[in-house]
């Protein structure tokens, strides 16, 4: 494992089954985006482009930060503003501060050397425009599968991907490899491993976890700043109360 500081602009690691790539250095933290859509869906269902109010913003603060926080740590990710002015320089939405959010057009221009094509369209954060008048007020900036800017529809049928961007502490462990976090998710299969966790009486419950829970359940074990607290969590034997709850069935939930 490395440290996040020790990961140089344009270089990657791995969290949460994610491949992230490091594209800004700041004093003390970086910023992260994933190298490729972790998920494809519509930027908001009821037709707004202002990213602060979108059902993408939602899932992103909620269900995908929650898992970012298994697995990196709660205090590992740290808010960041998003600047909401529109493609036409309009400024109503102003900005907002999430600690999930996606690249406006202005990053994505500033770190287009490191962020090559993926083959396919993703959303940006900047609306195209932030006017009630404007005939394309539901229509955000996007990435299309060959790099160039373009817009959509905010509600397009076909769901564009989804790359979320994080503010990382920079004292934040992570893996370097994915065959490294694979590694320790076969290790924590056995049943030698389990046994070794002092007073650990969910030995069974962890072996029949999916790859994808034990990533989440490793993640946690792995982190030092996750790690005390989880596992008295399971020595206390409140396992049952909060695993399924918080790390596999949490709902969607605003900041």
């Amino acid at each position: 494992m490395k440290k996040v500081k020790e990961i140089e602009r344009g270089k990657t690691f791995w969290a949460a089954g994610i491949e992230w790539m490091v594209y800004e250095k700041s004093i003390g933290t970086s910023y992260v985006i994933s190298n490729r859509p972790v998920e494809y869906m519509e930027f908001d269902v009821d037709g707004s482009n202002n990213f602060e109010k979108s059902s993408l913003r939602q899932y992103l603060n909620g269900a995908f930060l929650r898992k970012m926080e298994i697995s990196l740590g709660s205090g590992a990710l740290k808010q960041h503003i998003i600047d909401l002015t529109g493609d036409d320089g309009t400024t109503r939405y102003g900005s907002y501060i999430a600690k999930v959010g996606l690249l406006t057009h202005e990053d994505y221009i500033r770190n287009r050397g490191i962020l090559k094509p993926v083959a396919e369209s993703w959303w940006l954060a900047t609306p195209y425009s932030t006017e009630l008048e404007n005939e394309r007020n539901d229509h955000v900036c996007t990435v299309t599968w060959n790099g160039t800017i373009s817009e959509k529809l905010v509600y397009d049928l076909n769901s564009l991907g989804v790359r979320p961007t994080l503010l990382v502490d920079d004292e934040t462990f992570v893996y370097e490899y994915e065959d490294e976090e694979k590694r320790r998710i076969e290790s924590l299969k056995s049943k030698k491993n389990v046994g070794s966790c002092p007073k650990m009486n969910n030995g069974d419950k962890i072996r029949s976890l999916s790859d994808e829970e034990l990533a989440k359940l490793l993640a946690a074990w792995s982190s030092p700043a996750t790690h005390k607290e989880f596992w008295n969590v399971f020595l206390e034997n409140k396992a049952d109360d909060i695993w399924w709850e918080v790390l596999l069935k949490g709902e969607d939930e605003d900041d």
